[in-house]
């Protein structure tokens, strides 16, 4: 008897009976008949015993004949092949198809996703309209992203995506107001990573964090980021001190353009000094590489500033430069009219006595001349 003569209960019990997929897919397609007449079976046959398979590779080559096909033989959009491995929602954000993704979705019996995994892809891809089209499905946590990872804002603030991040706070807003206010951690990410536009855009939303923001902005130098805080500051009070503290930062991490930027600052007070009455210039005074020289040129240049006051030691930014040998360091703050080359410290010790004491041949011919005597110099 030919096989297509046989009742469709035995050619069911036939496919039935092949183990390997495989094999049931050659069997399938051994004529128009046969697959006509096993196609729904080879589907269902694959959502039941192969992790839905068919569906992973339509979501990743954007077949959406294919996945419809599986999706109505009961493949699920968010099984994976492996323990670890992408889910066929992974696949369609992967491939770009924004089709495919909202037919899955559509398909979703989830009410929420455990694993964030798609919506993280779409945000590193920078795809707003694939990030619009997931948000809106509801199926995903804001608050949180994949363990030990960022939340999606932070993440979206990172990549510096503000359609991302405009869309995102959003959706946030759309939950609670509170919620913005505990998303300072995402503009610590814009503050430090210099991404000016995320930083106006979380700002403006209510997410402010201004001793943390300031701080990274200083750190990172981009006085861009310090004005956009400075302007955000509720009071003259909290403005100073904010600035302050900027100063203190960038002076610390020796960023010319941010520590310009502040000296201009009204009330800003270039003296600061730590629990030791060390100042910002004693602390760019150490180092003698060329923005240490620029800082300390800014510094010098404010009117207000006090070149020669002195640590807990007695010692000046002129004094701990010598003991260093750090000769342009030296040069620049001798051409200063307030600095005091024969300024002795606790120990009774000038400048020149330190870089002598040091040996430091270089920085003693440089304060050379600033002694009248020769008991000046001893």
């Amino acid at each position: 008897m030919r096989l297509l003569g046989l009742p469709k209960e035995i050619l069911y019990l036939i496919a039935e009976n092949l183990e390997l997929e495989m094999d049931l897919n050659r069997f399938t397609r051994t004529n128009r008949l046969l697959r006509g007449l096993l196609t729904t079976y080879l589907y269902r046959n694959n959502a039941r015993h192969y992790q839905s398979s068919a569906l992973h590779w339509a979501a990743k080559h954007a077949r959406e004949a294919v996945a419809r096909k599986s999706l109505e033989n009961g493949a699920q959009p968010l099984t994976r092949l492996k323990p670890r491995g992408p889910t066929a929602l992974d696949m369609a954000v992967g491939s770009g198809h924004v089709g495919m993704v909202k037919l899955l979705l559509d398909n979703t019996t989830q009410t929420k996703i455990v694993v964030q995994s798609a919506l993280t892809m779409a945000i590193k891809m920078r795809h707003s309209a694939m990030v619009k089209l997931l948000l809106d499905s509801n199926l995903f946590d804001l608050n949180r992203g994949e363990v030990y990872d960022p939340t999606f804002l932070q993440l979206a603030a990172w990549y510096n995506c503000p359609e991302v991040v405009t869309l995102l706070l959003d959706k946030i807003r759309q939950t609670s107001d509170d919620n913005i206010k505990k998303c300072s951690g995402a503009l610590h990410l814009a503050s430090r990573g210099e991404r000016e536009v995320i930083v106006g855009l979380l700002l403006d939303a209510g997410v402010f964090d201004p001793l943390m923001s300031i701080t990274d902005a200083s750190q990172s130098g981009h006085e861009g980021l310090v004005k956009l805080v400075l302007d955000e500051a509720r009071s003259y009070d909290q403005r100073k001190e904010l600035a302050r503290k900027a100063l203190i930062t960038a002076t610390d991490y020796c960023r010319p353009r941010v520590v310009r930027y502040l000296v201009d600052f009204e009330d800003v007070d270039p003296n600061t000094a730590d629990h030791e009455n060390r100042t910002l210039l004693w602390f760019v005074a150490q180092l003698e590489r060329p923005v240490n020289i620029e800082t300390a040129n800014i510094l010098l240049s404010h009117k207000y500033v006090e070149p020669d006051l002195k640590d807990r030691d007695g010692r000046t930014p002129l004094s701990i430069a010598a003991s260093l040998g750090m000769v342009d360091m030296v040069n620049m703050l001798l051409d200063h009219w307030k600095v005091d080359a024969k300024s002795r410290d606790n120990e009774g010790l000038t400048p020149i006595m330190r870089a002598a004491e040091a040996g430091k041949a270089h920085v003693v011919e440089a304060l050379r001349p600033y002694y009248d005597t020769f008991q000046d110099r001893e």
